[in-house]
Formats: structure tokens, sequence, C-alpha cells
């Protein structure tokens, strides 16, 4: 009946943690497919996706528009997690001398030459690449543009604005590579990212691994404090089960378990009559009764 329920409020369930990347280009996407050895998924038809366990790649088109549509169908057939992790990765153009060809950034700023707003990802973990700052357009570019970041690109902008209407900060990232000097020189996206995908797929399966060990973490101490509160408030092994069900359904309902927890923790309980009588209150709080 609460499944019913939340289902009914349009909930989204957990799930395992995942890396996504989006992609321009196939040929940038490619190492990734194959290093992770990534099935494609044929139910999206107008962009492509590829997926396997806790790794997806999608590939949207060239240019912000695309990004951005087709990156908002794709999250939005998703259930996102808050642990799961976001990339951009792709080539990109500058007319600095001193970046060198070939070279993966992480970037730290971004700048909208369409809307002229900035955006500025959270590095909270510790990555090996050098850092620059990126300049979306919407059209191709040469060396006579005006540029004020280190790097350019078409779709940086639309993809750090359009995940976070769906994810928060932290959980964005973006690497880009230098491919060329804005002078009309052809470039190969697939080669170019091919030397860095085994580092790049280290750092996310490490990260993955970490997130996992610290969800594992906190799964055992939140159990360790529902046993807790089920022996606080003299329940019977009926209502663990009902309990059980009843916090599964504040998760789904994004309410925050750990301090409805607390707080019946901290009730004054003496006997089974009190104890019933607050596990009926904790059923109307999180039923919103």
């Amino acid at each position: 009946m609460l499944w019913k329920c939340a289902i009914m409020k349009g909930i989204k369930c957990g799930g395992k943690t995942m890396v996504y990347l989006f992609f321009a280009l196939y040929g940038e996407a490619k190492p990734f497919i194959e290093k992770w050895k990534l099935k494609k998924q044929n139910q999206y038809t107008k962009y492509q996706v590829f997926e396997r366990e806790s790794f997806c790649c999608v590939v949207t088109g060239v240019g912000s528009m695309k990004m951005a549509i087709h990156t908002t169908h794709f999250l939005s057939s998703r259930n996102l997690q808050e642990e799961d992790i976001f990339c951009n990765v792709g080539i990109a153009g500058t007319k600095a001398s001193h970046f060198d060809k070939g070279e993966l950034y992480f970037i730290h700023k971004i700048h909208s030459k369409e809307n002229g707003r900035d955006f500025y990802p959270e590095l909270l973990y510790r990555q090996k690449y050098q850092e620059a700052s990126l300049e979306t357009f919407s059209k191709v570019v040469g060396k006579e543009e005006e540029i004020q970041e280190d790097l350019v690109d078409m779709e940086g902008a639309a993809f750090f604005e359009t995940l976070h209407f769906f994810v928060k900060k932290k959980q964005i990232f973006l690497w880009k590579c230098v491919s060329d000097f804005l002078e009309g020189e052809r470039v190969n996206p697939e080669e170019l990212l091919k030397k860095h995908c085994e580092g790049l797929a280290t750092f996310l399966e490490q990260f993955i691994g970490r997130k996992n060990e610290e969800l594992e973490f906190l799964k055992k101490e939140r159990r360790d404090l529902e046993e807790k509160l089920w022996k606080h408030l003299f329940c019977s092994e009926t209502m663990r089960i009902q309990g059980k069900d009843l916090l599964h359904y504040a998760e789904l309902s994004e309410k925050n378990v750990e301090a409805i927890l607390q707080t019946y923790l901290r009730k004054e309980v003496k006997t089974k009559v009190e104890g019933k009588k607050y596990f009926e209150d904790l059923r109307n709080e999180i039923l919103e009764f």
C-alpha cells in the first residue's frame, strides 16, 4: 500500500550509484564505450545511449540545443540518485598558446556567450588534471572571435545549466581536451580522448567505489538507529515490519528519515502503551494524516 502511494506521488525509488558521461560526438564517447563494454540502448532513438552496470554514455549531438533537449529527455527517463555523478567530456579549442594540444583539463568555470551567465562546478574530489575555464558559443568560432575564457566549445554551458535543474552542483563535472587552436585544422576526437580514457575511467571507477563504501556505512548506521528506535518503543515484530515500511515510504517521499528517528528516540517511553502511542504518531507524521 505504501509502495503504491509512493508511485502515485511520482516519487522515484532508490538504486545503484551511476556515472553518466555526456558527449556531443560518438568519436568522443567511443573509447569509454569500448573500455566499459557498454551496450546500446535502442529505446532512445533521437540520440544514442550506451550502458552497462554502473556506467552510461549519452551521445547528444553537436550544439547547445541538442545537448539541452536530449539531456533533458534522457534525465527525465531515469531514476536519479543523490550519489550519481554526471560528466561532460569532449574536445575544445583555444587561442592560448600555453595550452597543450591533446591535454585534458578539468573545467572550474563556464561562461555562456549566448546569455552571459557564469557557472562554477564544485571541485570536491582530488583529481590529477590541470584546471581551465570554458566559454560556450552557439556557433563554430575562429581566432578572430573575441574570447574571454581559456577554452571554447558548443555544449558545456547548456550541459551544466540543464543538469543543475535535475541535480546538485556537486554532482556535475566537466573535462575538456584541447583539440585545436581555432585555425580550422581537422581533428580526430576519438584519438584525442583515447589517451585519456584509462586515467579518467580509473578516477570514475574509484569514485564509484568510494561512494558505494560510504553508502554501505550509512546504511549500517541507519539500520542500527532503526533497531534502537524499535526497542525504545517496545515494538512487536509486526510493528517493526510496519515501521520499516513506513521509513522506506518516508525516504521515497524525500523526508529527513534520520531526523524523524532522532525525534522519536528522544521521547520518554516507559510502557508498551506509550510506545504504541508514539508509534502511531510516527505513522501519522510520515503519512501526513
